[in-house]
């Protein structure tokens, strides 16, 4: 099918659940009506895959369009593109995929849209791609600005909002498109280099559970003759499809992650193959996406020391130009979600007269002609201050903050880093012009300060 109607026509690919919703269909059925009036031709695809909408909820919906006068047709695929190509001066096409699952439907509405030389939009249910598990993080945010390689590496590590074979075809199509969460009509927007409008070099976080690091070793092989049985044992597992990652060669042998449920089969290959064993399983894959990283220093440090400071130690790390992803224990993910979190969900700040500046990802304070790396408390402090510049931020809130707990010894502390912050930075620490103290109340930031990229 050649491209028809590019100019006005979108594609809207639907989440099911949304004509199940009453409220959240006719959310839906607004904005397709605003769509319609304006005089742009919405093609409407269900995501129902394997699961079909009901034939209750979806005729409720498409009644609901002709009622609000948005002429509706159910079609096939074959039917759409015979309607698409007779460029009908009204009617809105809705289609139902021949599709085995949610995954086809997802890539045929790429396919679609790449095909009609057009964007595309995911309307979900759900929300759309946050910096980390909202239901984990109180804090995680939108991420409003992604590419293609970031979505796809955050699906693999376990956010998997829009299908794997969906986003390689944008890619190779350079077809955009957005995700949209309905109910609270945010959204996020994918291409291939959304990246370069955000602040923060990671756009988000991942974590996938059920899986167990294996190791390998051949005792007292030489590095030949390991990599030889190494490369066996690889040779089997594809033959039989038997899936691994996070591979690193040793030695003397191999370390990898696998799916747990597979730990049996892939560990009878293995001892074939003349290893010796050693099996962590319950781990967890934290994945942290960012196509800045590469190009962002500290970074990896950052990470490693966010999660020395709550006790977490990685089973294994490795990296690429958009990814840095840890193996952990799964009772440390949590934990290791949110420190993680924590340091990347603060941007650099500059104070309005621009004498000051401090990246909280990297903790490195910039004054006139010097700059200084804090130490991890100091960091938090000051952006706890910086946070809440013009607010007065009380002794309790703070020692909490930086100490995790409000004692007399820790708010005793936390004057001693009041004192040290204000060395660093005001001209007169006696007369400080940034850091104010408000008698039996507290702390707060004096002057203003902007974000900055």
């Amino acid at each position: 099918m050649t491209a028809v109607r590019a100019a006005g026509t979108t594609v809207i690919a639907i989440d099911p659940a949304l004509l199940g919703d009453r409220s959240l269909a006719h959310a839906a059925t607004e904005r397709i009506r605003a769509i319609y009036r304006a005089g742009d031709l919405p093609v409407l695809v269900s995501l129902a895959g394997a699961e079909p909408t009901s034939a209750t909820a979806l005729a409720r919906f498409i009644n609901g369009l002709i009622t609000e006068e948005v002429p509706t047709s159910l079609l096939t695929t074959r039917q759409l593109d015979g309607f698409l190509a007779s460029e009908p001066a009204g009617g809105v096409p809705f289609v139902v995929p021949d599709a085995a699952d949610r995954a086809e439907c997802d890539a045929y509405a790429i396919g679609l849209a790449a095909r009609l030389g057009c964007a595309a939009s995911f309307w979900t249910a759900s929300d759309c791609i946050m910096s980390a598990d909202s239901s984990h993080v109180d804090n995680a945010a939108v991420v409003e600005h992604l590419s293609f390689v970031e979505l796809m590496e955050l699906a693999n590590g376990g956010q998997n909002v829009v299908g794997a074979q969906a986003i390689q075809l944008a890619w190779s199509t350079n077809t955009k498109f957005n995700i949209v969460a309905l109910e609270s009509g945010r959204w996020t927007s994918v291409t291939h280099d959304t990246y370069t409008k955000r602040v923060r070099p990671v756009a988000s976080i991942a974590v996938l559970n059920g899986l167990s690091l294996i190791e390998a070793r051949m005792a007292g092989a030489t590095a030949e003759t390991a990599y030889a049985a190494s490369a066996a044992v690889l040779r089997n597992l594809a033959q039989n499809n038997l899936r691994i990652e996070q591979m690193q060669v040793l030695r003397d042998g191999l370390r990898f992650a696998c799916d747990s449920s597979n730990v049996t089969k892939i560990s009878g290959s293995v001892v074939a193959g003349g290893f010796e064993l050693r099996v962590v399983n319950s781990c967890a894959k934290l994945c942290i996406v960012g196509a800045a990283m590469c190009s962002a220093s500290g970074v990896l440090h950052a990470m490693m020391e966010a999660l020395a400071d709550v006790g977490v130690r990685p089973l294994q790390i490795s990296d690429s130009n958009v990814t840095v992803t840890f193996l952990v224990a799964g009772t440390d993910a949590l934990a290791a979600e949110r420190a993680v979190h924590e340091i990347f969900s603060m941007r650099e700040r500059v104070t309005a007269d621009k004498q000051i500046a401090f990246d909280a990802t990297t903790r490195i304070l910039r004054i006139p002609d010097r700059s200084e790396k804090l130490g991890t408390r100091q960091a938090k402090l000051l952006n706890l201050l910086l946070e809440n510049a013009g607010k007065i931020v009380d002794v309790e809130t703070a020692a909490r903050h930086v100490f995790g707990e409000a004692t007399p010894a820790t708010i005793a502390a936390l004057r001693v880093h009041v004192h040290n912050l204000r060395k660093k930075i005001e001209d007169d620490p006696v007369d400080p012009q940034y850091i104010l103290t408000i008698p039996n109340r507290g702390y707060t930031f004096a002057r203003q300060w902007s974000a900055s990229s």
